[in-house]
């Protein structure tokens, strides 16, 4: 097992302890043409995170761009079609990507969506929960999936409370 350190924009992840992590959105596996890609995979020995990252508080926006980046990601966090369109449908062509190249390993997974919203609270965070697991089709109550399964939403705040092991940082360049 080993230590990697993978970074989207502003926000670094170190995975301690990890069998392998990868950025996964950048044009080594040639999806960029027609799927859409989680940021980052993580082979654990016990499961497989697929992890997107959302930052609409990045430094690289420009200042007078700020409050509207912010404004903009908060409502489409209020709808149903930016968790159907662009977050479900990346946890989909990931999938769908890794198990035609034979590498969805047989064993749990979980869709993590670390979002770099500083004014995101828990009634936020469960509200886009919710609308996570609708999204990527959370099986009926009664009748769970055969292989496990799960999906979280959290801020850097919630992500570091909840995987100690893998710390999030905001990183400034």
């Amino acid at each position: 097992m080993t230590n990697v350190s993978l970074s989207e924009g502003e926000i670094q992840i170190e995975f301690q302890g990890v069998l392998k992590a990868e950025k996964f959105d950048d044009a080594r596996h040639g999806m960029s043409h027609c799927l859409k890609a989680v940021d980052f995979l993580c082979d654990w020995p016990s499961d497989l995170w697929l992890v997107e990252l959302k930052d609409p508080e990045e430094s690289a926006i420009p200042l007078k761009h700020q409050a509207n980046s912010v404004a903009q990601f908060t409502r489409e966090l209020s709808t149903e079609q930016y968790f159907r369109s662009v977050l479900a449908q990346k946890l989909k062509d990931t999938l769908l990507y890794l198990h035609l190249e034979c590498r969805l390993p047989d064993k749990p997974m979980k869709y993590v969506v670390l979002a770099g919203l500083s004014s995101m609270d828990s009634a936020m965070m469960l509200n886009a929960l919710d609308r996570l697991r609708k999204a990527c089709g959370d099986p009926k109550s009664g009748i769970p999936w055969r292989r496990g399964y799960a999906v979280a939403f959290l801020n850097i705040e919630e992500w570091n409370k909840r995987f100690p092991h893998c710390p999030a940082t905001r990183i400034t360049t």
